[in-house]
């Protein structure tokens, strides 16, 4: 491109959007599973199975499990964010523990809303937030949550870009879009699809 305004700007754009797809690339790089600490283990171990989701929270709901280098969640936050009621092993309670990418979301979705002074809008929308982040995370192809990683990054960036949360529908829109880009079933029946 030529030394032209046209030219300048048309490059500018090009680094700007490199920049986001570098942005959500990192976010997808950095959503990983975690290991809960030992003494963890033993306490779910110790729970005699089948055990409602209200008394693993009451047993090891002060652990906490790490979501990223800086950021830890209470175990007893994932299991109440968890819409499994009971747990009919360890192993069962283990797994929804170790992926705590919802409860994550939704922390990292209210944060950046309050930082942006739109805690009570992200609280109006919450709920529907929640249904599509638990949707992506029901897809059964999806081990990694990736879907709920980019949902996520996709919000925050929204955020920061214009100042304002994504309309409900835009991010079952954005949601049920990454779903059929990456080969996963939407059906219109579907909280997605709808």
């Amino acid at each position: 491109m030529g030394d032209t305004r046209k030219g300048r700007e048309d490059q500018a754009q090009e680094e700007l959007e490199r920049q986001q797809q570098r942005a959500v690339q990192e976010e997808l790089d950095r959503w990983h599973e975690t290991e809960p600490p030992r003494e963890l283990e033993d306490a779910l171990e110790s729970l005699s199975y089948p055990v409602t989701a209200d008394e693993v929270a009451e047993t090891v709901g002060d652990y906490e499990v790490a979501v990223s280098d800086d950021e830890a969640i209470p175990v007893a936050e994932i299991v109440e964010r968890s819409t499994v009621e009971a747990f009919d092993s360890p192993d069962e309670a283990r797994e929804r523990i170790q992926k705590p990418s919802v409860a994550a979301s939704l922390r990292r979705l209210r944060a950046a809303s309050d930082d942006g002074g739109l805690g009570s809008e992200y609280r109006a929308k919450a709920e529907t937030f929640e249904k599509t982040l638990r949707a992506l995370e029901n897809i059964d192809a999806d081990d990694d949550d990736e879907g709920v990683a980019a949902v996520t990054a996709w919000v925050v960036e929204h955020l920061e870009e214009t100042g304002s949360l994504p309309k409900s529908r835009r991010v079952r829109n954005f949601a049920a879009e990454f779903c059929r880009e990456h080969g996963y079933e939407v059906r219109d029946d579907d909280w997605l699809g709808a």
